[in-house]
């Protein structure tokens, strides 16, 4: 029995501009369908769940087979009733959101978003001063807190469990369904995907329209910057690494 591959992607930036379809993803849906049955399609985003399944309940997005919302603080899988405990218990160690909105009140320039881009397992800010994320970090540090700290888009700044990020997400997913790592493929377009993007074990895509400060870091061997901006660069990025079995290539177009 051929073994399953993994396709992991961001949403906004990566697949869709501002929540809107983008060239190459209805190929992309026909090359997940004709792959039912081989690759696993998850989707590691910002967004929250319910905001995941409205676009997906909408036919923007194909139906996946997992998602990690929140910055993959949090991992659904269908019947899509709750999020996986056994996830969610990893997040939980050692993770005091309490004390972490204490020590961004000395912070004033870091802005607490509103309610709805919080979860459990995750604090978010509006920061527009770059420096003051690696100045927060040292004093998180300095609090006794183990954090991760994730800052994308020249303003979003996101506190996570130690243990959390998308990396976490695409590791639980393989896991789950017994993936090898050479068999994953995550694709992305700022800085909340790097730590799931520059992990060597995966091949990483950054889509055309990535980041620069992504892009700066993401000279190896394992990733491919496409040319081709959101999904039509997930598509190139794909080809590049011959990630799609191959009876099915020629319906990549």
């Amino acid at each position: 029995m051929e073994k399953p591959r993994l396709l992991v992607s961001d949403i906004d930036g990566t697949l869709l501009d501002h929540g809107t379809s983008t060239a190459g993803l209805a190929s992309l849906r026909l090359l997940l369908a004709a792959n039912r049955d081989r690759v696993r399609l998850v989707y590691a985003t910002g967004r929250s769940f319910a905001s995941t399944m409205a676009l997906i309940g909408e036919d923007v997005l194909p139906m996946p087979d997992g998602i990690a919302p929140f910055v993959g603080t949090e991992a659904w899988l269908p019947p899509w009733t709750e999020p996986s405990r056994d996830y969610t218990r990893l997040m939980s160690e050692a993770w005091d959101r309490a004390t972490i909105l204490e020590v961004v009140k000395s912070y004033p320039k870091i802005v607490l978003q509103p309610d709805e881009f919080q979860s459990e397992h995750k604090a978010s800010f509006f920061c527009h001063e770059p420096s003051a994320v690696e100045r927060l970090e040292r004093s998180l540090i300095d609090a006794g807190l183990e954090t991760t700290v994730v800052y994308s888009c020249g303003k979003y700044l996101d506190v996570l469990p130690k243990r959390a990020g998308k990396r976490q997400a695409v590791e639980f997913f393989a896991r789950l369904w017994n993936v090898e790592r050479n068999a994953i493929l995550t694709c992305g377009d700022s800085g909340n995907d790097l730590d799931m993007l520059t992990d060597p074990r995966f091949y990483g895509v950054a889509v055309g329209n990535a980041e620069d400060d992504l892009l700066e870091v993401l000279e190896t061997d394992s990733v491919h910057a496409s040319e081709l901006p959101y999904a039509a660069g997930v598509l190139e990025g794909a080809e590049a690494f011959h990630f799609w079995p191959p009876a099915t290539k020629e319906n990549r177009r």
